[in-house]
């Protein structure tokens, strides 16, 4: 019952024996429990907040020397118009609900998150003249958390509706994959990780696959963010997404906590041995 009645819920009902005001309305319908949190202290009912850690919060703090400010709580929507070009130069259209991308710049978390419900893609094609719906994430949750001292695995589950690569109409496949690997900081800015996925895609054909993928990601200071990431699909029929094979690098800067911008590069392989360059910049609005 995760949507009707979650941990944002649950705190809320809590408060409320103590105050019978405390239920506040929420701006947007999809407010998630921590932006409740953060309603309640602007709107001056908390007047202050203690932490309670965990024992493996406890970890984290010894581990990284650092105490994360959980007041300082990240707009949960984005929206994004950018500029994407591979074959054709488009105008892109993003729309994120809820909650967190990983490329991100977030101080509130220790670890390297990924949340995003109902998010979806759009682009308008320059030459074509036409738009088309690229892809709609379902669900997708991702994390980048060190397995060592407490032998925690990174994770990845999805579930989306995505075209093929170089599509120029709306032709949305369904896409699901599961994922467990390992995840180490060489500083507390820099992390590294191995992250095998399980696949399916249906494209005319029902094919399952194998990608391993490896990575990193360093945040440069408060506000400048980088992520690199290659994947390699070992498919069990034939590649029926356009590629076998990404090497994807974003930069990331945040502006202030409403603005921020992304340059994302890649690169595709198919089987044959051919290559797709892409660059797309975004303009992000998170609100």
């Amino acid at each position: 019952d995760f949507a009707a009645h979650n941990c944002g819920g649950a705190t809320i009902n809590l408060l409320d024996v103590a105050r019978t005001d405390i239920a506040l309305q929420p701006y947007k319908f999809w407010t998630t429990p921590i932006e409740y949190v953060h309603l309640l202290l602007e709107s001056d009912i908390i007047h202050n907040v203690s932490l309670v850690p965990s024992a493996e919060y406890r970890h984290k703090m010894e581990r990284n020397g650092t105490i994360k400010n959980i007041t300082n709580i990240p707009h949960s929507s984005k929206l994004s118009i950018g500029y994407q070009h591979n074959q054709y130069n488009y105008i892109t259209f993003d729309f994120r609900p809820v909650y967190l991308d990983m490329s991100d710049i977030t101080e509130l978390y220790y670890d390297e998150l990924e949340t995003r419900l109902f998010a979806l893609e759009a682009k308008y094609n320059l030459q074509k003249r036409n738009i088309l719906l690229d892809k709609i994430d379902v669900l997708k949750l991702k994390s980048r958390i060190d397995f060592y001292p407490d032998y925690v695995f990174s994770k990845h589950i999805q579930l989306s509706f995505e075209n093929d690569l170089g599509a120029t109409h709306t032709h949305l496949r369904p896409t699901a994959e599961f994922g467990l690997g390992m995840s180490a900081s060489l500083t507390s800015n820099i992390r590294f990780y191995l992250l095998p996925r399980l696949g399916y895609r249906y494209n005319h054909i029902h094919n399952a696959y194998i990608t391993p993928e490896i990575g990193g990601i360093m945040t440069l200071s408060s506000n400048i963010k980088t992520l690199l990431s290659f994947e390699k699909y070992f498919d069990l029929k034939d590649n029926n997404r356009g590629y076998n094979q990404k090497l994807s690098g974003t930069l990331s800067y945040k502006i202030s906590d409403d603005y921020s911008i992304n340059l994302e590069l890649n690169r595709y392989w198919d089987t044959k041995r051919n290559n797709q360059n892409e660059i797309w910049l975004k303009t992000n609005w998170h609100f």
